[in-house]
């Protein structure tokens, strides 16, 4: 990739980013800094030239900017609105079936779209099972349950070993964050899961087969 060309994927990134914007609802009790949009688009847009490096011309890199900027999207509204949209989480969903199986189609390959089927339906098993044994044991929600709708879709984008990969990554940062949060407000204070999974989900998409060979290495030796 040369420099053009990483400039101008850079500046789609960032118009799209522009324009999720849009969609935000407009609370000024809640609603993104001019600076704190510039940053964060800024951050899409890196993504998004990072993503081309690592998959090139490629229905693959298509899939991951529809599956990066669903991220993004659903991040900004969980983090500062506590909410999920589930026709976000949908739409983004069937792209995700839609693109593994032309992908499949394409190669010849149907364990791609067997493999996206079974994230999906491993990723909103295993936090739905979390969600529900809260439920049973503490009486209460210990996430909301669009965590359980966007791991579905996160899997469906992935696969079953990169979605407990992602699970586990944002459940370490978000553990570190509460405890954090806990440790300066001295209390209990209930906070987004969403993000957390953002994190893990974008560790899995770049670095996610690496992560798993290393650690697959480490209890060979």
């Amino acid at each position: 990739m040369n420099g053009i060309m990483g400039i101008f994927i850079w500046i789609i990134g960032f118009i799209i980013g522009s324009l999720v914007g849009v969609y935000m609802p407009n609370d000024e009790s809640t609603s993104f800094k001019l600076y704190q949009y510039t940053f964060l688009n800024g951050l899409l847009a890196c993504a998004y030239v990072y993503s081309f490096w690592c998959f090139g011309w490629s229905i693959e890199v298509v899939l991951s900017y529809v599956f990066i900027t669903v991220v993004f999207i659903l991040t900004l509204m969980d983090w500062k609105y506590m909410i999920l949209p589930t026709r976000i989480i949908v739409v983004g969903s069937i792209v995700a079936i839609v693109g593994k199986g032309a992908l499949a189609y394409l190669h010849q390959d149907w364990s791609i779209l067997i493999r996206s089927l079974l994230g999906g339906m491993v990723g909103y098993g295993a936090v739905a099972l979390v969600f529900y044994l809260c439920l049973w044991i503490l009486k209460k929600e210990g996430m909301g349950y669009g965590d359980v709708r966007y791991l579905g879709m996160i899997g469906l984008f992935t696969s079953p070993s990169l979605v407990f990969l992602t699970l586990l990554i944002g459940s370490v940062v978000g553990s570190i964050y509460g405890f954090v949060l806990y440790r300066r407000n001295k209390e209990s204070l209930e906070f987004c899961f969403g993000p957390f999974l953002s994190i893990g989900a974008l560790m899995s998409l770049f670095y996610g087969e690496s992560l798993i060979s290393w650690y697959m290495n480490l209890w060979m030796v």
